[in-house]
């Protein structure tokens, strides 16, 4: 298990090597087949939120939807999610320069903040 989240309707959304599940106690529902999440996290309106290794994606009234990102900014590898009390989502990535390596001990994440 990658990530957790609770659900407004006290469902647990959890991240495994096979995709996004989620767990009612008495079921569970396979969402993105083969999407493996770091991060996970419910906003307030009810949508949750999910980095993925396909990128980032948002499950709002039944549909899952991959987020377009602008030019230069690839979001495959979020390790956390979060809303912010201005209900801004902050998305949490590893910084890496050209080598593919970390840039420094210091700076190993960056912040983006994705409007919607």
């Amino acid at each position: 298990m990658d990530a957790l989240a609770a659900g407004p309707d006290g469902a647990i959304w959890a991240s495994t090597s096979i995709g996004i599940n989620r767990i009612d106690g008495e079921h569970r529902e396979l969402y993105l087949n083969g999407a493996t999440a770091m991060g996970l996290a419910m906003e307030a309106e009810n949508a949750l939120w999910a980095g993925t290794n396909r990128g980032v994606a948002r499950l709002e009234n039944g549909k899952w939807r991959y987020l377009p990102m602008p030019a230069g900014i690839h979001l495959q590898d979020v390790t956390a999610i979060t809303e912010d009390h201005e209900k801004g989502i902050w998305l949490l990535t590893p910084t890496k320069d050209c080598t593919g390596g970390p840039t420094a001990v210091s700076k190993i994440f960056r912040t983006i903040v994705v409007a919607r």
